[in-house]
């Protein structure tokens, strides 16, 4: 599906900012014709096992369907040794 949006005339993507490298911003900036968007579950729970992060950080889900946030978050609870909160409309998170 997203491969089709984003051939269409209609699809406009901003990126906003600067795109650090190796991210798939900068990919997609300097025309990669493929990049990845969405991490399963798996690719999310290998790259926060394999993440520097302090334990004691709560990994906050910000964007997709409420209900696939709310499995996310109950997998990654289960399977990493992090905290996992959905952040709901209006919160404000402190970084």
């Amino acid at each position: 599906m997203a491969i089709v949006a984003m051939t269409q005339y209609r699809t406009t993507v901003i990126f906003a900012g600067y795109q650090a490298g190796g991210t798939r911003g900068a990919k997609m900036v300097v025309g990669a014709e493929r990049v990845k968007i969405h991490g399963d579950f798996a690719e999310i729970e290998q790259w926060l096992a394999q993440s520097a992060q302090d334990p004691e950080t709560t990994i906050n889900l910000i964007h997709g369907d409420p209900e696939a946030l709310e499995e996310m978050r109950d997998h990654l609870r289960q399977n990493t040794r992090f905290g996992v909160d959905v952040a709901g409309y209006p919160s404000i998170l402190r970084l």
